[in-house]
């Protein structure tokens, strides 16, 4: 979607939304300010903003304005409260730049989070450098504090994340260490289950059982044999 067609689409939907609506672009705006300054670049602009180019003859440096070049924001998507949806708590529309969530969970400040993560999951793949940039940011702020990360996104290559990256996975995780919450939390479909070490000692990530995480996924997804 153009810019332009972005920002009409946009205003077309302020004058109609409901103060329900409006309540949760705001407070995913303030989500992006306090969690996301990594996906919407903010945290590396310093770093990356500045590059050269081919000016009058000669190699000029000069400084990228993130917002007006990439526009990595949620600033101009439209949130939409859902009454009866199908079949699903909140979903992310990246062509139209819609977040729409199911009325029973508009104030589930998870359910808004995990689609928030896709929104910016999209936007960032229209930016190849900058996507990979930020995984790897994520995965080695990550592999600090959470020592088995790898067998995590290993464990995550079942088929049911057929919709869930690497990326999306390691910074459902960096939200679920920033508010406190069990790891698999913000991603949802029981994963904070899946991902809970064997012995039940939270935080004892050493003690992962792979095999038996494998078992109940199966049981989860495909029934009792």
């Amino acid at each position: 979607m153009k810019e332009e067609e972005k920002e009409d689409k946009w205003r077309k939907w302020l004058a109609m939304q409901n103060k329900d609506e409006i309540a949760l672009w705001y407070k995913a705006t303030d989500f992006e300010e306090k969690y996301f300054g990594d996906m919407n670049l903010d945290d590396f602009e310093e770093e990356l903003s500045g590059k050269e180019t081919w000016i009058g003859g000669k190699w000029v440096k000069v400084k990228r304005d993130f917002y007006t070049e990439f526009g990595i924001t949620l600033g101009r998507w439209r949130f939409i409260i859902v009454k009866k949806p199908k079949g699903y708590a909140g979903k992310c529309f990246p062509k139209s730049c819609t977040i729409k969530i199911a009325e029973e969970y508009k104030d589930n400040d998870i359910v808004l989070l995990h689609e928030m993560i896709h929104a910016f999951e999209c936007m960032l793949f229209k930016h190849e450098f900058f996507f990979q940039y930020v995984l790897i940011k994520l995965y080695k702020k990550l592999s600090e504090q959470v020592p088995n990360l790898d067998e995590l996104l290993m464990f995550d290559q079942h088929v049911d994340s057929i919709v869930h990256s690497p990326l999306f996975c390691l910074k459902s995780i960096d939200l679920d260490l920033r508010l406190n919450q069990e790891i698999g939390t913000t991603y949802a479909y029981e994963r904070e289950e899946l991902f809970r070490p064997d012995n039940g000692e939270e935080g004892n990530f050493d003690t992962l059982d792979l095999d038996k995480m494998k078992v109940l996924m199966a049981k989860k997804y495909f029934g009792e044999k």
